[in-house]
C-alpha cells in the first residue's frame, strides 16, 4: 500500500490554503491516493510543524508576514488603493534556508502574486524545486505534483 503523502501549507492568507487544498483534494482523489494537510500562517509555526509533522511536499508562500505585519500592510493597502507592500522580504529564504539544512532533499514550492517574480527566482537559488503564481493554481498544482512524483518514483 502506497503511503500517505503527507503536505504543509505556509501561506498567510485563508484563500490560498483553500485553493491549495482543493487542487490537492481534486489531483489525490483521481489518483485514489491518501494525503494529509497541515495549514500555517506564519515562519514560526511553519518551523515548528514541519519538524514535528515531516512533510513530504512543502507548498510556501514567497510573501510571508507575520500576523502584525499583514495587518499594518492591508492598513497601508486600504490606503494605497489595495497594493499590500512586503516588507518582510526574509522570511521566506529564513524558513526555505532552515528546512533545506534540515533536509536539503525536501521538496518546496514557491508561490507568490505574478508581480513578485524577482522573489520567485532568488527562492529557487535559495532551493524551492518549483514556483507557481498564485493566479494559476489550478493550473500548476497538477503539473508541480507530477514533477514530484516523477522524481520520487
Amino acid at each position: 500500500m502506497p503511503k500517505k503523502t503527507k503536505i504543509l501549507i505556509l501561506d498567510d492568507r485563508e484563500e490560498y490554503h483553500k485553493q491549495v487544498k482543493e487542487e490537492l483534494g481534486k489531483y489525490f482523489g483521481k489518483k485514489g491516493q491518501a494525503y494529509e494537510v497541515k495549514d500555517v500562517f506564519n515562519v514560526k509555526e511553519g518551523l515548528e510543524k514541519y519538524n514535528k509533522f515531516k512533510p513530504d511536499i512543502v507548498f510556501s508562500d514567497i510573501e510571508i508576514l507575520s500576523p502584525e505585519e499583514l495587518e499594518e500592510a492591508d492598513k497601508e493597502a486600504h490606503s494605497h488603493h489595495g497594493h499590500r507592500e512586503m516588507k518582510n522580504k526574509d522570511g521566506i529564504y529564513k524558513f526555505l534556508k532552515s528546512i533545506k539544512e534540515k533536509n536539503p532533499e525536501q521538496y518546496v514550492i514557491s508561490m507568490s502574486s505574478d508581480k513578485n517574480m524577482d522573489l520567485a527566482i532568488e527562492a529557487l537559488k535559495e532551493g524551492a524545486n518549483s514556483f507557481i503564481k498564485k493566479s494559476g493554481l489550478k493550473e500548476n498544482i497538477p503539473k508541480v505534483l507530477e514533477r514530484y512524483e516523477k522524481g520520487n518514483e
